[in-house]
């Protein structure tokens, strides 16, 4: 029987943005969240002095911070591969890179559908015209 439990128990910080979590049914994991500290809620943790202030939440299920950051069991005990799929981080300055590049997309094709409406209306036009 698989007896895995993804209940923090415990934190640790064991050096800045790296911590150490232990879980109900013993294991421990460190992990180190540097790339995560990005956006509103993650990025005042570089203050080493505030990322110290990791602690369990009372239902002993995920790590927080007073910033209300805090991260997903599943994530602390298996990284970003879980069970229950890949956990992805993007940046918001890749997701706008993401929409830009799909903004593009969907113009293209716009002004590809445009160009066919056009041609077929020049045929029809010239194919009356001949008639």
């Amino acid at each position: 029987m698989d007896r895995r439990s993804e209940k923090a128990v415990s934190v640790r910080v064991l050096r800045p943005f790296v911590i150490d979590v232990t879980f109900d049914d013993g294991y421990r994991r460190e992990v180190d969240i540097e790339p995560l500290l990005w956006g509103e809620v993650f990025a005042p943790l570089h203050d080493v002095a505030l990322f110290r202030q990791a602690a369990v939440d009372r239902e002993g299920r995920s790590v927080f911070w007073p910033t209300a950051a805090d991260l997903a069991p599943e994530f602390l005990y298996f990284g970003q591969d879980t069970p229950y799929g890949r956990i992805e981080f993007e940046r918001p300055e890749e997701l706008a890179v993401g929409h830009l590049t799909l903004g593009r997309r969907l113009i293209e094709a716009a002004l590809d559908i445009l160009r066919e409406k056009i041609l077929h209306a020049r045929r029809r036009s010239i194919t009356a015209a001949c008639s």
